[in-house]
This record gives structure tokens, C-alpha cells and sequence, in this order.
């Protein structure tokens, strides 16, 4: 049985202010498309993917606990291994 995808509900909220330029407003709409893109491909990323926690010896497997371990990832940390799923 295949596992049910939600997906995501997303709204845009933009303020347009009198003094901003057609061209800055474009460019902030690319700013927000490509932010939501990337959010988009991590969670399509966490589907296909495991995280090996080695301190724990286990792997993290879940969708939503992967996105959070990744996002978790702290700067002093020198690699993460992240295998796909088989």
C-alpha cells in the first residue's frame, strides 16, 4: 500500500507598498518562488530518504522527523549521512 502524501497548503502573502518598483516587487516574487521550491524538494527529499544517527544507532526514517533532523543540522557537525531508502 502506498503511503498518502499530503500536500502542503501554501499562501502568499505579499505587501505592496506605494514606493516599491515593478522590479523589485518581481524580484521578491522570485525570492518566494524559489524559497517555496526548495521547501517543496525537502519534502519531497525526506520521502525518498533516511538519516543515520550515529550517536543513537538507529535510522530516522520518518518524512517529518527527517526534515527536522536536517534542518537540526548544526554547524560543528562535520557530515550527516543521509542514505535512500531501499
Amino acid at each position: 500500500m502506498k503511503p498518502m502524501v499530503r500536500k502542503p497548503v501554501v499562501a502568499n502573502v505579499i505587501l505592496a507598498k506605494a514606493y516599491y518598483s515593478d522590479s523589485a516587487k518581481a524580484a521578491e516574487l522570485r525570492s518566494i518562488a524559489q524559497m517555496l521550491g526548495h521547501i517543496q524538494q525537502t519534502a519531497q527529499w525526506a520521502e525518498v530518504v533516511e538519516v543515520a544517527d550515529l550517536k543513537k544507532f538507529r535510522f530516522i526514517q520518518k518524512p517529518a522527523k527527517v526534515r527536522q533532523a536536517l534542518q537540526d543540522i548544526s554547524p560543528d557537525k562535520a557530515f550527516v549521512f543521509v542514505l535512500h531508502k531501499c
